[in-house]
């Protein structure tokens, strides 16, 4: 499959996927692994100006709601993944890959869709059996602040200028302390554009409404299959490494986050128009005809290949 055309419209919000390769339990909470979480998303959301409306970090995935400047959403999400998988190979002692595949970015299509993505972030822990609530579930996660605690503040160390420092105070026979490249960031939670014009109060009653509702549903449904909830112990003492979920569902990249019958349609009607516009204007475009018009909001491809002439007409 086709890699997907990444969506730089800054109108449109993001739901972004990213899992751990083979699945493996590498992100288990716990005190250092949700600092390190949090800080490496607290410095990045602030450093590119995005809009973070949702996050949930579980044992082996993540998922961001994110809204950003136009072509800034590749670039946090290139920033968040280099810089958790660093992170969590030197804090876990390993090294390789960390993520099994790109990102999965899945744009919301109408209003009501982002409110579902934000309720589907906020239940996961919930959906997967791991905790029968989510205000239980003990790793990185945006449900506290989004029924209306104060923000999180996060450490951030800066290792490569702390070890650049330690290289030239060796020569100099000093020593700098990792302290001084701690950096405290806050970890702000933006109102979905929909609720922007309420009071918190009412917001957050709303939204309490919306995911009691959808936790409610969840519990029934796995009452009713005979499954039960793993709970907050047993996800805090599960093993890191070599440690595989017993099922792992496996599906093609979703390209749009929709409820709507009618929108997804449209949707792949209007995907597929656009991939063919790309695919004839990257052609021309490798070929040195930088003038070309691509669709809108889409990233120009690297003009390090000239592609075959047999594929399009120059036309």
């Amino acid at each position: 499959m086709t890699r997907p055309l990444r969506d730089t419209d800054p109108s449109k919000i993001h739901l972004i996927t990213c899992r751990v390769a083979r699945a493996e339990l590498l992100l288990v909470p716990g005190i250092q692994m949700n600092e390190l979480l949090g800080g490496v998303l607290a410095r990045y959301t602030i450093l590119h100006q995005v809009d973070l409306y949702a996050y949930c970090f579980l044992s082996n995935h993540y998922h961001l709601l994110v809204q950003g400047r136009e072509g800034v959403i590749p670039a946090f999400a290139a920033d968040i993944n280099r810089e958790i998988a660093n992170r969590v190979n030197r804090l876990l002692g390993r090294e390789g890959s960390l993520w099994g595949r790109r990102y999965d970015d899945q744009v919301t299509i109408e209003e009501m869709d982002s409110v579902q993505a934000l309720i589907y972030i906020a239940t996961n822990a919930v959906k997967h059996g791991l905790v029968s609530h989510p205000r239980l579930w003990p790793g990185a996660s945006c449900y506290e602040q989004t029924m209306g605690a104060k923000p999180k503040r996060y450490v951030f160390t800066e290792y490569s200028n702390y070890h650049a420092a330690k290289r030239s105070a060796a020569v100099r026979g000093e020593v700098v302390h990792r302290r001084d490249f701690e950096k405290v960031y806050t970890l702000i939670l933006k109102p979905l554009p929909i609720f922007s014009s309420l009071p918190q109060a009412e917001r957050v009653t709303q939204l309490n409404k919306l995911v009691e509702k959808r936790t409610r549903e969840i519990q029934n449904e796995r009452r009713r299959l005979g499954l039960g909830f793993m709970g907050r112990r047993a996800v805090l003492k599960q093993k890191r490494f070599n440690t595989f979920p017993e099922q792992v569902s496996r599906s093609k990249r979703p390209r749009c986050y929709t409820k709507s019958l009618r929108a997804l349609r449209q949707f792949r009607k209007d995907e597929s128009a656009k991939r063919s516009h790309y695919a004839e204007a990257s052609f021309k475009f490798r070929l040195g005809k930088f003038f070309t018009e691509f669709p809108a909001f889409c990233i120009r491809p690297p003009l390090h290949y000239r592609p075959r002439q047999a594929c399009f007409s120059e036309t």
